[in-house]
């Protein structure tokens, strides 16, 4: 979870959609201390508390949700990011797809594991 928004931040970073111009942490470069460590724990819950696909999903996008209009506007008052050409709000849809694609992958290791288990 934290290289997908890691990823997407830094081509946000680069086409000028938001900037950060303090660094929380100096040798850090941007929000890297919050995007590798907040965004992963949250998404690491709620895949431990649904791990149905139908609740997962409901969870992802409240969490989303509550990210997106609670969180970030509260960066930006804070000044630690400036959004530029983006709007918050149309961070929802990347919370939400990286999720969904963290999911993906964990799933699919894990029915790798299974299936080398069965095997020997």
């Amino acid at each position: 979870m934290s290289g997908i928004i890691l990823l997407i931040d830094e081509v946000g970073s680069e086409l000028t959609l938001w900037t950060y111009p303090v660094k929380i942490v100096p040798i850090f470069p941007r929000l890297m201390t919050l995007s590798s460590s907040l965004a992963p724990t949250v998404y690491m819950l709620l895949y431990q508390y649904f791990p149905r696909w139908k609740g997962f999903i409901l969870a992802d996008i409240i969490t989303s949700v509550i990210i997106t209009l609670i969180l970030l506007p509260l960066a930006a008052r804070w000044n630690f990011i400036v959004f530029l050409n983006w709007k918050h709000i149309y961070s929802t849809l990347i919370f939400i797809t990286a999720a969904i694609i963290s999911k993906l992958l964990i799933e699919f290791v894990n029915s790798l594991e299974s299936k080398s288990a069965v095997q020997t």
